[in-house]
């Protein structure tokens, strides 16, 4: 179903495979889709959106998007989150959840704090975000190595964009050009028991021809397509 509207919609479906010995698992793949969207894209596309699976965009097209948030101008576009405002807080959500062990969640802190991160920069929500990806490779870089480590990518974002430097701005929540859909699956699955989670080091690039892609994990039957909790779009321009 999810395929069939994608095509209609003028989406060309990839899917994203791992290298042999590496995790297969969908989650860490779609993560690294999302940190790393460089080793993943043609290199002829320079601005890429990310999406999760359970939001749609309300815009109805890249130009009315540029238009209203001014791509061009930043590295990274991103919107507030609509309730926490520091990654200590988040943290502790992540914790308090299962989402996360104990240990990765330390050792993401310890990192911050060896950077002299202030934790003063505000919090952001990454279920949409906008950005050019070529000119970031070594802030995904080590986005993707943190994610390795703790999987709950909001945990890095800012202290990350902060730590390079990246021009970025962030929109109030209630600007978000999307609305909102059933997250389909077993939610239940997200929470963690207390164990270390498989490296995953893949180095996977997408052959793919010009269009708008969306990657989604791979191997799925098409069936299973439209339970994904969580899928990886990216749109890039035309």
């Amino acid at each position: 179903e999810i395929l069939a509207q994608a095509s209609q919609q003028g989406w060309i479906p990839m899917y994203l495979t791992h290298k042999p010995g590496t995790s297969s698992e969908s989650k860490l793949l779609q993560r690294t889709a999302k940190t790393q969207p460089h080793l993943f894209l043609p290199p002829q596309y320079i601005i890429s959106i990310y999406m999760d699976a359970n939001i749609e965009p309300t815009f109805t097209s890249i130009a009315e998007l540029w238009n209203m948030f001014a791509v061009e101008e930043y590295d990274i576009i991103c919107w507030k989150h609509p309730c926490r405002t520091t990654v200590k807080d988040e943290a502790k959500e992540v914790e308090q959840f299962k989402l996360e062990t104990q240990e990765h969640i330390a050792h993401i802190m310890q990192m911050q704090t060896r950077d002299a991160f202030q934790d003063d920069v505000g919090l952001c929500e990454t279920n949409i975000i906008i950005r050019k990806h070529r000119q970031l490779v070594h802030f995904s870089n080590e986005w993707k190595h943190c994610i390795s480590i703790c999987r709950r990518d909001q945990i890095s974002f800012d202290w990350l964009v902060w730590k390079h430097g990246v021009t970025v701005i962030k929109h109030p929540y209630e600007t978000k050009p999307i609305k909102w859909i059933e997250h389909t699956g077993n939610i239940s699955n997200r929470s963690i028991p207390e164990s270390t989670y498989p490296s995953y080091d893949t180095e996977t690039l997408a052959e793919c021809p010009p269009g708008n892609i969306a990657l989604l994990p791979e191997p799925l039957a098409p069936r299973a397509v439209a339970e994904l909790e969580e899928r990886n779009l990216m749109r890039t321009e035309e």
